[in-house]
Formats: structure tokens, C-alpha cells, sequence
């Protein structure tokens, strides 16, 4: 059979009835329902049953959400969601929908009573939505026997409250599963199954897919069928026990609302100031943390790198000291070997030099070997950067598509949302002029048929057009201050652009004082190795080694400082990051918003949609700037690298030239001290042959006046 078999059964039942409802496979108006969160069984849809469902309720509903706000205050508090807008949050931290009450065979089918004093209209109107850690009621308008979600197995059933969207919340905690033959017990929450039992039901049980759907309404679930429901008594419930007024009540509740809607606008207003206060306040916590989390890791790097810089230079003067005992014990084995040398004359004086020749070749090749070996290390810390850099590079550009991606899977996802809303909007829109249609047609039937109810008619078409008239002013209110927040809105984010602008400025001028910084103490390191190296030309080798040392400590510093500048501007990108996750999320959450007034008001469609277009245009061009600043940055960032690694190399250039100049001295002083010893031995044995030469004189002297004195008495 098809589709137009069950419409034409379904028309028939309308004529049979007054007000009859009719069940559909599917309502038309009803949104998509979230994908299923468990994997359930084969068996997940009961086979769809057309049955006729008694009489429309009596009563009619609320007029307008306004007439909820004074009879809940007292049972909990009006608040703004940021994702929902004014909800109310009941006073009991605790609470579950649809839990305190029972379920009772009413004209509109499955229907809850609830046990509650806020049962009439948080059981029968809006929805529910659970978030950070308790329930919060969404209002709406529309009534319906119980906005739940049903599901059933072979001898229990269950439910649970449904979500703002159609969905329903997945956790154990909120589900009500009880056996079959005690669903309709008026202590129905003595009877309830535990969580562990129905942590195994839900996954198993299976939904119940039977929808009621009123003229010109919204659908509802009609809860289980079986022959134990229907076997069960029709029970004719007061309209007020179900949140349903008379006409009189109705003109009063509208009356009530429209008297204390300025009132309770004033309060949405100062709620939703207070909320973007917290939201600022908050995003200025989570700053203040970030950048307080940032400062203690730079310091905790910083100290570390300190105290491995000191155990290096303790290991570095240990070391130092080593060589200066080994170099003093050579000096005294050398001395020991020069007087020796002396004592040994030229045959000494020969081996000396060998020796000292030896020494200088085997110091030279050490030298050398050294030198190699620091070039090394330099080429190797070298390509080592080079290879760092070209990774953060590649990971900056994976970060960058993956931005653009998620950029385009959400614009994708936004205007599917639009397209979707478009159709509901239309879809609803035509049922309301089949509904105004059928009205008329209706109305025109009963002035033929009931002249005599002419002047009540005429009485209750003055009251529609007053109540017209005030849901007419409630649009205008409704809109204005629509626009009033689309304008803090546009300030807001205007308030953020510009002080984005003066972050940025701020972190720019930073970066400049800390480049004029770094190059000044270069320029003063620069001076005060010049005027070590002079020093180090003027005095012994000692000296020289101690020069050494300042030396590797101040490239030392001047790596410790490179690595804080590279950390300062890698964190420089984290947080220009995260502003475009925080930009992307207010992006996000202003669509929703956008979105959620598109559904709300469909005749001011094209303008919003061009506002959208505008403010997506303008955070584009944010972004863009954005991009090329932090664009700039890397380039001046490469800039400084490159002049950085161009200075490096003019140093090793200059210590190089300095060590061969070192070099040259030393030789010059160690040749001109060689020749000093030669000079000296030389000296010593003059002194020697003129000592003996005098000796010789003096001796030839004695012998001379031992002689005269010896011919003197021999003449005597």
C-alpha cells in the first residue's frame, strides 16, 4: 500500500472526529534526531501502527514564553545560556525531567503527570538541555502530552527527556526504565530500574517510532503501543493540570506577560552584559594564566640552563686547572732539562733542540686536530639548526592547511545548516498558510451555520486582534533588541579587533627592544673581547688560556640568548595561534547565533545574511592582516637568523686569525728566548775563559815575583 492509501485513511479520521490528531511515520516539522550513541540491535524500529487518537485536549496553550517567567521564579532561577539564550535552571541541584510524576492515558495519548509544581509547564512545553552539570529548561510554546524519548524491550520500557535539537541525552543517569505492567502505578518512582540494569536495557531496547502530529502542530512521540496501553481507560484530565489555559486564563496569562515583559527584558539585558562581562573576564583568566604558565616554563628553562651552564664552566675550570698543574709540571721538567742541557754544553744544547722541535710538531698537530675538531662541532650544531628550522617551518605550514581545511569544513557545515533552515523555514511556513486556509474556510462555515452567535464572534475577533496587535508590538520589542545586541555585537568585536592591533604593536615595539638590547650587548661584548685580546697579546700563556675561557663563556651567553629569542618568538606564535582558535571559535559562535535568530525570525532573512557576509568579510581581512604580520615576522625572524649566522662566522673568522696570530707571537717569543739562552751560555763561558785567563795572569805573576825574589838572594 502506499503512501496515499494511509493520507486517505488518516482524512477520513479527521472527519470523524471534531479536532482529531493522526499518526504519521514522520513528522514533517520535526528535526533530524542526532546519530544513535549506541550500538543497538538489528530489531531498532517497532513496526508503525495507524491509529486514530481521541479528541484534541481542551484548553489552549500559553500565549507567549513571557507568561512562564513569574509563575517559575520562585522554583529556580532565569539565566542566559550561551548556547541556548534564557532558559530556567530549577533550584534542585539534582533534578531530572520527567521523574517525579506518572504516566496516564489521555485524548493527546501518552501523557505525563507530574507531581511537581513547575510539572505544568517544564513537563508539557519546550525542551531540555543538560549542560555544565545540571539541567536547564528551554522554553517554547508549543504543547505537547510529553516531550520524551521512548524506548521499549520485551517486557520493560523507558524514556528520557529530549534535547533543544531533537536528541536525547545518551548518560545512564537520566534514563527511566521500568517493567511493563507498573508504567501506569502512581508511585512509579519506587519502581524505577537501577543504573546497572539499565546500563543493559538501553543499549538493547528499541525505539519507539510513532509519531502524533496535531493540525497545523508540532509532532510528538507517541509513546508504545500494546494492548496493556490500550486496554487502559481515557482519563479526562483539568486543562490546568496540564499547563493548558481556558480562554479567560489565557487573556489573563497574556494580560500578566505583557505587563511584565519590560520588566523581565530589563533583567535579559543586564544577564547578558553580565555574561559577556564573565566571558571577557574569563578569557582574560585564561590569558593571564597562559602568559603566567609561560613566564614560570621560561624561567624554569632559564634557571635550568643557568645551572647547566655553571656545571659546564666548574667542569670547564677543572679541567683548566688540570692542564695549568700539567703545564707548570712541564714547565719545571723543561727547566730541570735546560740546565742540563747547559751543564751538557753543545752536545746537550743539540738534543735540547731536537727535542723542543719535536714538542712544537706534536703541539702543532694537536693544534690542529683541535681545530678540526671545534669545526666540526660548529658545522655540526650548524646543520643541526638548519635542520630545527626547516622542521618548525614544515610544521607551521601542516598548521596552516589544517586551519584552511577546518576553515572550509566549517563554512561547508554553515551553509549546509543554512540550506536546512531555509527548507524547515519554508516547510513552516506553508503549514501555517494551510492552517490559515483551513481556519478561514472554517470560520466562514460557522457565520453561515450559527447567525445567532454573530455578536460573540464579533467580541472574540476584537480580542484576536488585540492579542494580534500585542504579539505585533512584542515582534517590534523582540527586534529592536535584536539589534541592539547585533550592535554590541559589531562593538565588541570591534573592541577586540583593535586591541588584537595594539597586542600586536605592543609585541612588534618588545621585539625591537629586545634587538636593540641584544645588539648592544654584542657591540659591548664585541669591546670587551677586543680589549681581553689585547691584553691576552701582553702577557704569558696562562693569560692566553684564561682568554680562551671568557671566550667559549661569552658564546656561551651569546647561545643562551639565542635560544631565549628563538622561545620568546615561538611563543610569540603559540599565542597568535590560539587568538586565531579563540577568533575561529567567536567566529562559530556567532553563526550559531545567527542561525538560531534565522529560525526565529525568517522574514529578516536577507538582511542578516548580508550582516553575516559583512562580518565574515571583516574577520577574513582580520585574518588576512593576521597572516601577513606573523608572514613579516618570520621573514624579519629569517633576517635576524641569517645576520646572526653572518656574525658568527666574521667571529670565527676573527678568532681565527687571532690564534694564528697568537700562534706567531709565541713562536717569536719562544726563538727570541732560545737565543737569550745561547746568549747567556755564551756569556757564562767567556766569563769562564776570562776567569781562567786571569787566573793564568796571575799565576805567571807569582811565578814572576817568586823568581825575582829568588835571583835577589841568590845576588845576595
Amino acid at each position: 500500500m502506499g503512501r496515499g492509501f494511509w493520507l486517505c485513511v488518516a482524512v477520513a479520521f479527521a472527519g470523524c472526529a471534531p479536532a482529531p490528531y493522526v499518526v504519521v511515520d514522520r513528522p514533517v516539522e520535526q528535526p533530524a534526531p542526532f546519530p544513535e550513541p549506541y550500538p543497538y540491535s538489528q530489531q531498532v524500529d517497532a513496526p508503525v501502527q495507524y491509529e486514530p487518537i481521541a479528541a484534541a485536549p481542551e484548553g489552549e496553550p500559553v500565549p507567549a514564553v513571557e507568561s512562564f517567567y513569574d509563575p517559575l521564579a520562585p522554583y529556580g532561577s532565569w539565566d542566559e545560556s550561551p548556547t541556548y539564550g534564557w532558559v530556567f535552571t530549577p533550584s534542585q541541584a539534582d533534578y531530572v525531567p520527567y521523574s517525579d510524576g506518572y504516566w496516564t492515558r489521555t485524548e493527546a495519548g501518552m501523557t505525563w503527570v507530574s507531581n511537581e509544581p513547575i510539572g505544568w509547564a517544564v513537563c508539557h512545553y519546550g525542551r531540555w538541555a543538560h549542560e555544565r552539570g545540571h539541567w536547564v529548561w528551554v522554553p517554547d510554546t508549543v504543547w505537547g502530552p510529553a516531550w520524551v524519548d521512548w524506548r521499549e524491550g520485551d517486557d520493560y520500557v523507558g524514556w528520557s527527556a529530549l534535547g533543544p535539537a531533537g536528541a536525547t541525552v545518551v548518560s545512564f543517569d537520566y534514563w527511566r526504565f521500568v517493567e511493563i505492567d507498573l508504567v501506569f502505578r502512581t508511585d512509579l518512582n519506587r519502581c524505577y530500574h537501577s543504573r546497572q540494569r539499565v546500563e543493559r536495557e538501553l543499549p538493547v531496547a528499541r525505539r519507539v517510532n510513532r509519531w502524533v502530529k496535531p493540525p497545523g502542530g508540532v509532532a510528538w512521540v507517541a509513546g508504545p503501543d500494546g494492548s496493556w496501553v490500550r486496554h487502559q481507560p481515557v482519563e479526562h484530565r483539568q486543562p490546568r493540570d496540564l499547563g493548558r489555559y481556558t480562554p479567560s486564563e489565557r487573556a489573563a496569562a497574556d494580560r500578566r506577560a505583557h505587563e511584565t515583559a519590560p520588566q523581565w527584558n530589563q533583567r535579559r539585558e543586564q544577564a547578558h552584559r553580565e555574561r559577556l562581562a564573565r566571558d571577557s573576564q574569563n578569557d582574560q583568566s585564561r590569558r593571564a594564566q597562559a602568559d603566567n604558565d609561560a613566564r614560570l616554563r621560561a624561567e624554569q628553562q632559564r634557571r635550568q640552563g643557568e645551572v647547566d651552564a655553571r656545571r659546564q664552566a666548574d667542569e670547564q675550570r677543572r679541567q683548566e686547572a688540570e692542564a695549568h698543574q700539567q703545564l707548570m709540571e712541564q714547565r719545571r721538567v723543561e727547566a730541570d732539562r735546560l740546565r742540563q742541557q747547559a751543564e751538557g754544553r753543545q752536545q746537550e744544547e743539540q738534543r735540547r733542540r731536537e727535542q723542543e722541535a719535536n714538542a712544537q710538531r706534536v703541539a702543532e698537530q694537536q693544534r690542529k686536530a683541535g681545530e678540526l675538531e671545534a669545526r666540526r662541532q660548529l658545522d655540526e650544531q650548524r646543520r643541526g639548526e638548519a635542520e630545527r628550522l626547516r622542521q618548525q617551518a614544515e610544521a607551521r605550514q601542516q598548521e596552516e592547511q589544517r586551519r584552511r581545511e577546518q576553515e572550509a569544513e566549517a563554512q561547508r557545515v554553515a551553509e549546509l545548516q543554512r540550506r536546512q533552515a531555509d527548507v524547515d523555514a519554508r516547510q513552516q511556513l506553508e503549514a501555517q498558510r494551510r492552517q490559515e486556509l483551513e481556519r478561514v474556510r472554517q470560520e466562514e462555515q460557522r457565520r453561515q451555520a450559527e447567525l445567532d452567535a454573530r455578536r460573540q464572534l464579533e467580541e472574540q475577533r476584537r480580542v484576536e486582534a488585540e492579542r494580534l496587535r500585542q504579539q505585533a508590538e512584542a515582534r517590534q520589542q523582540e527586534e529592536q533588541r535584536r539589534r541592539e545586541q547585533e550592535a554590541e555585537v559589531q562593538r565588541v568585536a570591534e573592541v577586540q579587533r583593535r586591541q588584537a592591533e595594539v597586542d600586536a604593536r605592543r609585541q612588534l615595539d618588545e621585539q625591537r627592544r629586545v634587538e636593540a638590547d641584544r645588539l648592544r650587548q654584542q657591540a659591548e661584548a664585541r669591546q670587551q673581547a677586543e680589549l681581553e685580546a689585547r691584553r691576552i697579546q701582553e702577557v704569558q700563556r696562562q693569560q692566553d688560556m684564561a682568554r680562551q675561557q671568557a671566550e667559549e663563556q661569552r658564546q656561551r651567553q651569546l647561545e643562551l640568548e639565542a635560544r631565549r629569542i628563538r622561545e620568546e618568538q615561538n611563543r610569540q606564535v603559540e599565542q597568535q595561534r590560539q587568538q586565531q582558535v579563540e577568533l575561529q571559535r567567536q567566529q562559530i559562535e556567532a553563526q550559531r547565533q545567527q542561525q538560531v535568530e534565522l529560525q526565529r525570525q525568517q522574514q529578516m532573512e536577507a538582511q542578516r545574511q548580508q550582516q553575516m557576509e559583512a562580518q565574515r568579510r571583516q574577520q577574513m581581512e582580520v585574518q588576512r592582516q593576521q597572516l601577513e604580520a606573523q608572514r613579516q615576522q618570520q621573514m624579519e625572524a629569517q633576517r635576524q637568523q641569517q645576520m646572526e649566522a653572518q656574525r658568527q662566522q666574521q667571529m670565527e673568522q676573527q678568532r681565527q686569525q687571532e690564534l694564528r696570530a697568537h700562534q706567531m707571537q709565541r713562536e717569536q717569543a719562544e726563538a727570541q728566548r732560545r737565543a737569550q739562552d745561547a746568549e747567556r751560555v755564551r756569556q757564562e763561558e767567556q766569563n769562564r775563559q776570562e776567569q781562567e785567563q786571569r787566573k793564568r795572569k796571575v799565576q805567571q805573576e807569582q811565578e814572576q815575583r817568586q823568581r825575582a825574589q829568588s835571583e835577589g838572594r841568590f845576588k845576595r
